[in-house]
């Protein structure tokens, strides 16, 4: 029994003997795993171009003997404008990464995607597609809205422009259809509206609000009552208030105006002139 026994380990030995220097042969053989090539994007508003900007980087880990690389496919969600190297591009150095400016004028529901496909120049031939995602920020609010003030007939928003170029404001109220108004760099604006319970008004510069959330532009019944108004008084019409600029305007051809009037009467008095009709 024990020849027999000992017979069988030796049995048992060689076989588990075989078995382990199969595994560390295909251990020595087989192909390292590379890691996944990467996709990382950082975004920012572009007041310029009024648009947002992802600066995407694409990381290679190539695989064992890959020599180069070919971007096979890019595509993007949501679409915009891609520059850099895009589908069908390279061969590309595999130690080197690639950069990929994207321009996104409206955002989705979502963040922001790339998705690349890529070829390897290796003898597995072997192909990735990746991708990435990057959250994009609100655009900051431009500090276009001085104020605003109401009494019992009219709403007055002012606006002013600190650029130097005109801008198109646009206005939203919650009665009526909106209407732009431009406004020229370095002037202000008084925008009126009728001064009624439930009156609000939105603002909006190149499609996004400039209304700061946390004071909105409405007048509720309550604001309203406060003001002890009296009930025949008639609301002022929606638009421009004659200010600023406008009402030196104004003032400078009245005085104008007076100016000549009194001229001609020192004259007609002096010479005994008559007017006649």
């Amino acid at each position: 029994m024990d020849h027999r026994h000992r017979a069988a380990l030796r049995v048992l030995a060689t076989v588990a003997s075989a078995l382990l220097g199969l595994l560390g042969a295909i251990l020595v053989t087989s192909p390292a795993q590379a890691e996944p090539t990467s996709v990382s994007g950082e975004c920012g508003w572009d007041p310029d171009a009024s648009a947002w900007t992802v600066e995407w980087v694409i990381q290679p880990h190539p695989p064992a003997d890959a020599a180069a690389f070919i971007i096979a496919d890019v595509s993007s969600e949501p679409t915009g404008e891609l520059t850099g190297p895009v589908g069908g591009s390279g061969p590309h150095d595999p130690s080197q990464p690639l950069t990929l400016t994207h321009q996104v004028s409206e955002l989705g529901d979502g963040p922001v995607q790339l998705v690349v496909s890529v070829a390897w120049d290796d003898p597995q031939a072997t192909t990735e597609e990746l991708s990435g995602t990057v959250d994009c920020e609100a655009p900051p609010r431009p500090e276009l809205v001085s104020g605003f003030t109401f009494d019992c007939r009219t709403l007055t928003i002012t606006i002013t422009n600190p650029d130097s170029e005109t801008v198109r404001v646009t206005f939203e109220p919650v009665d009526g259809d909106p209407f732009g108004v431009d406004v020229a760099g370095g002037e202000s604006a008084n925008v009126r509206f009728p001064a009624t319970a439930g009156q609000s008004v939105d603002v909006l510069l190149d499609g996004h609000s400039v209304v700061d959330p946390a004071e909105p532009i409405t007048i509720s019944k309550a604001d309203l009552e406060a003001q002890e108004c009296d009930g025949d008084a008639a609301a002022e019409p929606v638009g421009l208030a004659a200010t600023g600029s406008k009402v030196a305007l104004v003032t400078v051809g009245a005085l104008a105006l007076l100016g000549l009037g009194t001229g001609l009467y020192l004259v007609a008095r002096r010479r005994r002139i008559r007017f006649t009709a």
